[in-house]
């Protein structure tokens, strides 16, 4: 059996369209159903069938598609030199906010070792829109931007939020509360949210007096005493343990009609894209790390884009 064609096959599956991918593969469509058929037979089982105008994949199809990557690993591998090292397969990830800091370490090094990471930094909208490209294989949020061709995985909730020194900020109103907000704000967010720190969307007024791109940039406003953030509950867990106790960072007790504010956060993946060991482990790092923030070594001091 080829493995040209068992290339081709999973193309297909990840786009789940005969000319989206003929196109990524410089074939023709003609020549790549011929290629399907004749790998259809090879195997003795059919992976494709026809829906509507398109096709679908049939359970069999999706078994051969999980398996095959680990094959296709296992040729290259022979066909390199010996004295080459086989390469990792590859975890490509987008996300743009807390989880590019607190979070990818801590999954590469509990759950993903033998894995090689590629994290790229996109903004809501961008990163479904990189999903969707094949630039990414995954991507994490909590401002999603529905696609009819994308799957949205609820992970987990987070809590998240208003944060400041102790003893400078208790007892003043929210509106006259200076806070620290990210410099990009979301426009037209199905979920009604204005920033990409989570601020709760209209009818929620605050004063915002700086305006920054890193997160860590907010936390040291915030440990100066100059401001109050919006940040997750897991994040100051772990930006305090790496901090002295005069530099830790305290929830503030707001008016009753403000409650901690909880937020989904989702996996986002091509519709066509099954179930796999990276996404499992993936969205397991996320339920384990948020619930208890445990296990993770790494300095809260270390630069994300919001």
């Amino acid at each position: 059996m080829e493995t040209d064609r068992l290339r081709q096959f999973r193309t297909l599956v990840e786009t789940c369209n005969m000319r989206k991918a003929a196109d990524l593969l410089h074939i023709s469509n003609g020549g790549l159903s011929r290629s399907i058929k004749m790998l259809e037979a090879q195997l003795g089982i059919k992976l494709i069938v026809p829906r509507g105008r398109g096709i679908a994949i049939t359970d069999a199809g999706i078994e051969i598609y999980r398996k095959s990557e680990a094959l296709l690993h296992s040729v290259d591998a022979l066909s390199r030199p010996k004295e080459i090292p086989a390469s990792l397969p590859t975890l490509r990830i987008g996300s743009f906010e807390v989880f590019s800091t607190y979070f990818l370490a801590y999954l590469m090094k509990n759950y993903l070792p033998d894995y090689m990471l590629l994290l790229r930094e996109y903004g809501p909208g961008s990163l479904e829109s990189c999903v969707l490209e094949n630039t990414i294989d995954f991507g994490i949020t909590y401002v999603p931007v529905p696609h009819v061709d994308l799957e949205f995985v609820e992970i987990t909730e987070i809590d998240l939020g208003v944060f400041g020194l102790l003893g400078i900020f208790e007892g003043i109103d929210l509106k006259e509360l200076p806070f620290v907000a990210p410099s990009q704000t979301i426009v037209d967010s199905p979920s009604g949210l204005k920033g990409l720190d989570g601020w709760p969307g209209d009818g929620c007024f605050r004063n915002i007096r700086f305006r920054v791109e890193l997160m860590e940039s907010a936390l040291a406003l915030c440990r100066a005493g100059l401001c109050v953030g919006f940040f997750p509950q897991f994040v100051i867990d772990l930006h305090n343990r790496s901090m002295r106790k005069e530099f830790h960072l305290h929830h503030i007790s707001m008016h009753a009609d403000f409650k901690t504010v909880k937020r989904s956060v989702y996996m986002i993946k091509k519709l066509s894209r099954p179930e796999d060991f990276m996404m499992r482990q993936i969205a397991k790092a996320i339920r384990t790390m948020c619930r208890a923030s445990h296990g993770v070594s790494e300095s809260a001091c270390t630069n994300s884009h919001w």
